[in-house]
């Protein structure tokens, strides 16, 4: 593989690798698009909880977390609500059914973890860490 290529295959196959993995996933009979599995993954991993963090996390329009949020609200497996640290802004939190649909994401993301970085020693890993942090930085 061509080093200066490695990132963006890297990147394509382990995006490829999480799709093919969410959508084995059973939600419960509930049809969720691949923009609301990804936003149920990062509220599920993530502390922060307004439309304009999670676009800011999964690199898409707020315009498409918005809509992907009232889907999911419709779907009851989220609620929404007015930020009371900044009335200007709403808060998305995971209802009891998201809650549970995220546990089940919890767990995929962490046996994908485990996956990739199986066999690789905690030092080398620190190392990647390092240098992608680095290199995002650049960005």
């Amino acid at each position: 593989m061509n080093k200066q290529n490695i990132l963006i295959d890297m990147s394509t196959i382990l995006k490829n690798y999480k799709q093919n993995k969410l959508s084995q996933i059973d939600f419960q009979s509930v049809t969720l698009s691949p923009n609301e599995k990804n936003i149920l993954i990062v509220l599920a991993n993530n502390e922060m909880s307004t439309p304009a963090a999670i676009a800011d996390i999964l690199g898409v329009s707020k315009a498409l977390v918005t809509r992907s949020i009232k889907a999911l609200a419709d779907k009851k497996l989220i609620s929404i609500q007015v930020n009371p640290d900044d009335r200007r802004s709403l808060k998305i939190l995971l209802t009891e059914n998201g809650e549970e649909l995220a546990e089940v994401c919890r767990q995929v993301r962490q046996d994908f973890i485990s996956q990739l970085t199986n066999g690789i020693a905690a030092k080398d890993l620190n190392t990647f860490t390092e240098v992608l942090t680095k290199m995002l930085s650049n960005l």
